[in-house]
């Protein structure tokens, strides 16, 4: 006798866990305003946490494969531009951690001002052992409305069900099964170049005398939950097992656990960037002067121009010395800043109005100089239509196996 087709209820229930597992797919959504940096990105350093030295490779990380992932995800969401940065030619990545500290960072240096970086992103992280499996109850009932709706398709033996179910499966493959939590530090400093090349002064990336912003979490502040996507087993067995219950091969359990730890250290990073993206611009205290108006303007012949206004302290800093404009590479305006307009409080403001044709996606990279016995120096690097838009994007980080 042919079992009886799925009845009203049992469709409802079955489209309630539909809704339920499509709530569980969502993934975070970062949203910041982007800045009018060009940021040159050291890939990541691994730091071994105390209580185990290996735990990062048996991850297996890929510090290239992080770095990248993370420079896609800031460029035009946070950052004009990113450049990630490469080790030397022929060098192998063993053989350049055991260069001298001094050399690697003259290396980094060397290669951020070749790119015509503006700012500078360097990066620790540690990840501790251990992880901790808990079952919560939003996966777990998801997966058991999955496991139910397959079970009706099971007992109603019509075509549609097992259609629908097969929808189901392939829609929900990597459906998110078990809670997982896992210790993971990051220690982040954005540091601005120009002191950073300056011979006659003593900043360096380890002293941070240079930093804009820093970001630093580590261990139980840095506590992350992710789940572990479905396996072929768990959606094999879901009509009888919740898929919950049943745990992947731990090559997927450490490429989710790789992907969750990328998109953590991400979203951090660029919450704190956002946060602080007023002081970014304004310096941090680092430089007399402040940039208060950034953008392209139209001259009155409808070109395309650069403004600026910067806002001096003279307090420290009695005038600004100059500026320059490039487009590109061709350096379009090098001149001296006229007399400041006073705006009491010890504060003068100086103002830059450059055309600068055939700019469009082509990057413009504006240079201050303070008028100081040892001038501070500031470069901005916008690109049209990138420049103070508010911008979201959802993190989907897809980190591949570290070779061995």
């Amino acid at each position: 006798m042919r079992p009886a087709p799925l009845t009203v209820v049992a469709r409802l229930l079955l489209l309630l866990g539909f809704g339920l597992a499509s709530t569980g797919c969502a993934g975070v959504v970062v949203e910041a305003e982007t800045l009018p940096f060009h940021v040159a990105v050291i890939p990541f350093e691994r730091e071994a946490s105390s209580t185990s030295s290996s735990v990062p490779d048996e991850l297996g990380f890929d510090s290239a494969a992080l770095t990248g992932e993370l420079a896609e995800e800031l460029e035009g969401l946070s950052f004009t531009r990113v450049t990630r940065l490469e080790l030397p030619p022929d060098v192998a990545p063993d053989e350049f951690e055991r260069w001298p500290a001094a050399a690697r960072e003259a290396h980094w240096l060397a290669a951020a001002e070749a790119c015509h970086a503006d700012v500078l992103l360097h990066t620790t992280f540690r990840a501790a052992p251990g992880v901790r499996t808990r079952l919560e109850g939003g996966a777990f009932w998801g997966t058991f409305w999955d496991g139910l709706f397959k079970f009706g398709a099971v007992v109603s033996g019509t075509g549609a069900a097992y259609g629908f179910s097969g929808f189901l499966t392939v829609f929900l493959w990597g459906q998110e099964d078990r809670a997982l939590r896992f210790d993971v530090g990051i220690d982040a400093s954005l540091q601005t170049l120009a002191p950073l090349l300056d011979r006659a002064s003593e900043t360096s990336l380890a002293n941070r005398r240079a930093e804009l912003a820093r970001v630093f979490v580590y261990d139980s502040d840095a506590l992350i939950s992710f789940h572990e996507r479905s396996g072929w087993v768990g959606h094999l067995f879901s009509f009888a097992i919740p898929g919950a219950l049943l745990p992947s091969r731990e090559r997927r359990l450490r490429q989710s656990l790789r992907e969750s730890i990328g998109a953590y250290l991400t979203k951090v990073l660029v919450q704190e960037i956002e946060f602080r993206k007023a002081e970014l611009l304004g310096g941090n205290e680092l430089f007399p002067f402040e940039v208060t108006v950034l953008r392209f303007a139209r001259t009155d012949g409808g070109e395309l121009a650069l403004q600026a206004e910067v806002e001096l302290a003279t307090a420290s800093v009695d005038r600004m010395d100059g500026y320059r404009v490039w487009v590109g590479d061709e350096l379009v305006a090098d001149a001296p800043f006229g007399p400041g307009e006073p705006l009491g409080n010890q504060r003068e403001r100086y103002r830059v109005f450059v055309p600068v044709p055939g700019a469009g996606s082509t990057p413009v990279r504006l240079e201050l100089r303070d008028g100081g016995l040892q001038q501070g120096l500031r470069t901005f690097t916008l690109v049209k239509g990138s420049t103070g838009r508010r911008n979201e994007k959802q993190l989907e980080i897809e980190l591949p196996e570290a070779r061995r």
